[in-house]
């Protein structure tokens, strides 16, 4: 089992060497239309059994803590940081989008985001 910031390999692809690349923190589908777009693909989750991580289009497994916790934020932080360069920052789930909004001048150094404003997020989510 991974602990929360671990990441395993993945199946290698032929990828986009002009796209910053993507870090999605979401389902099956969302990690299908980054790959098949061409676009290298991280895959994080708070579920080891997620079918994300387990997707031929991912290239990267990341584990993180369950998303409502500020430890989540931390460990998106530290895999920005790995990488070393900003990233397309993706999700599907609303948990993980809700701490992301709230966090968002934190990660803008590292991530790419098109999520609406944090008051927005909240009440579409209320």
């Amino acid at each position: 089992m991974n602990t929360p910031g671990s990441h395993i390999s993945g199946h290698q692809q032929t990828m986009r060497r002009d796209h910053p690349g993507a870090l999605v923190v979401g389902g099956i589908g969302l990690v299908r239309s980054v790959g098949v777009a061409g676009i290298p693909c991280s895959v994080g989750s708070d579920d080891p059994a997620a079918s994300g991580l387990f997707s031929r289009y991912c290239n990267r497994k990341i584990a993180f803590p369950k998303y409502s916790r500020p430890e989540f934020i931390d460990e998106l932080i530290a895999q920005g940081k790995i990488v070393g360069r900003r990233q397309v920052l993706l999700s599907d789930d609303d948990r993980a989008i809700l701490n992301i909004s709230k966090n968002r001048a934190a990660l803008e150094p590292y991530y790419y985001t098109n999520f609406p404003e944090h008051r927005t997020v909240e009440t579409l989510l209320d």
